[in-house]
């Protein structure tokens, strides 16, 4: 680490920005808001492994997106180039480069920050740069970054911010033909729009941004980088302004001294990433894996599949609006066909406060188990996985009725919230288990916590079988 600092400081601002750009692990840590992020695999208990993005990962409901510790600093100076939507002077002193999603609701929410960071500090103080960076699991978010990108092309960054304020205001209706409709009222021609986006000729910029982003190690979003600095998530407009303020500050004494305006933003980043390194080296070392076993009790409402006395008990606190709650599925189905009846598995609902639809879809799959039995839960669950892109009223019907269920019985179980108890034990539970998100199962006590691969469960579950035998 220290010939790391000393090497920034023997180069150029060119080269330190150059220098600093390292390869993302795999890994998930818990997102501190600004700073130094978390070590990989640090999030609290068990094996670490992929929690959700957006971000289900923490409970508490501060909105701080998830990334893991990339290989370099955690401050790091992001490229800015003309192929990038900016709203703001070039030589702003203050630029913060956004790493967004079109579909991710935090993205929408925290975009009234951004609006009221423009309105204080008004482009000759600060400059906003748009980055792609659409998650996987988002199904139009690729679709809905090309077409944006393509609006930019043909229309310039004017455009783009129509496009982009449409699209955000119209969260729930991407499609393609909204695109073309929305395109239109950003002031693009639609026949060229039309044949750009076949053409799929600025796919190539929403790679190179994702290819940027997992340089930088980012894994969620949100993810700010402001002069360099990293927040993470929908925070509040004062952890901005913090930042902003700051490097305000810093940028005047820069120009007092003689620096051009259109070196600051990469002097400030070098400065910023090279506090970052000395602040790493202090920083402590990654939290040891959680071997205890816990006692989870498994009560009369979860539902289960598999036998009661089977050797191996797989306890799951689960969210059906959580992706990586929908990954896990797969495993668990893998690990089920794998060990029979020496295996049993155990919901313990634990919606997220910022998912939306959780409660609704978990009150219909309790509906489900009260008027079904299990098989009726598992199928409602198996329904809801399948759907989980679309959770609304809705598509709640469709599987309702699908499962001959009563939607007006689902929806005034909904209104009432009949299972508020249910769903309250179970989140007492998890605090003192201390569960700080979803997916996170228990083995027999073990904690495994993530979206992990099966390898990691079958670890488990074979260590847990020979002590049985």
């Amino acid at each position: 680490m220290k010939f790391q600092i000393s090497l920034y400081r023997a180069l150029s601002p060119l080269l330190v920005l150059l220098a600093m750009v390292g390869a993302g692990q795999l890994g998930c840590a818990t997102g501190q808001g600004r700073g130094v992020t978390a070590k990989a695999g640090s999030q609290p208990g068990g094996a670490a492994g992929a929690a959700c993005n957006c971000p289900c990962a923490r409970k508490d409901g501060s909105d701080k997106a998830q990334e893991p510790t990339p290989a370099g600093p955690s401050v790091l100076a992001v490229p800015v180039t003309a192929k990038d939507p900016v709203w703001g002077n070039p030589d702003a002193p203050v630029t913060i480069v956004e790493f967004s999603d079109f579909q991710c609701p935090f993205c929408a929410r925290v975009g009234e920050t951004l609006d009221e960071l423009r309105r204080i500090y008004g482009p000759a103080q600060l400059r906003l740069v748009w980055k792609n960076y659409p998650l996987p699991f988002h199904n139009q978010a690729r679709p809905a970054a090309d077409a944006a990108m393509t609006v930019f092309t043909l229309g310039g960054a004017d455009a783009f911010w129509k496009f982009h304020d449409l699209v955000f205001a119209n969260q729930r209706e991407l499609s393609a033909e909204n695109y073309l409709r929305w395109a239109k009222l950003a002031g693009v021609d639609v026949a060229k729009f039309e044949t750009e986006l076949s053409a799929r000729r600025q796919a190539a910029k929403t790679d190179e941004d994702v290819a940027l982003a997992t340089r930088l190690g980012i894994r969620g979003t949100p993810v700010f980088r402001i002069n360099g600095i990293s927040l993470m998530g929908a925070q509040p407009i004062d952890a901005f302004k913090e930042i902003v303020d700051a490097q305000l500050a810093a940028a005047k004494v820069l120009a007092a001294g003689g620096t051009p305006k259109s070196q600051i933003y990469g002097v400030l980043s070098a400065k910023n990433a090279e506090a970052a390194l000395a602040e790493e080296e202090k920083s402590p070392a990654p939290e040891p894996e959680d071997t205890a076993i816990w006692p989870v009790p498994v009560g009369k409402s979860d539902p289960t599949r598999g036998p009661a006395d089977a050797l191996v008990t797989l306890v799951l606190f689960s969210d059906f609006q959580c992706p990586f709650c929908k990954r896990v599925e797969e495993t668990l189905l893998a690990l089920e066909q794998k060990y029979g009846k020496d295996l049993r598995i155990v919901w313990k609902d634990y919606p997220l406060p910022f998912h939306d639809r959780a409660i609704p879809a978990a009150v219909l799959a309790r509906i489900a188990l009260a008027k079904k039995g299990a098989k009726g839960f598992w199928q409602a669950h198996r329904a809801l996985f399948e759907g989980q892109e679309d959770l609304d009223d809705g598509a709640l019907k469709v599987i309702a009725k699908g499962l001959g269920l009563s939607w007006i019985e689902v929806q005034k179980a909904i209104t009432d919230r009949r299972f508020k108890d249910v769903f309250k034990e179970s989140e007492e539970l998890a605090k003192t288990l201390k569960v700080s998100g979803t997916p996170c199962a228990f083995v027999n006590g073990y904690r495994v916590a993530g979206a992990v691969p099966a390898e990691k469960f079958i670890e488990v579950i074979d260590a847990q079988l020979a002590k049985r035998r």
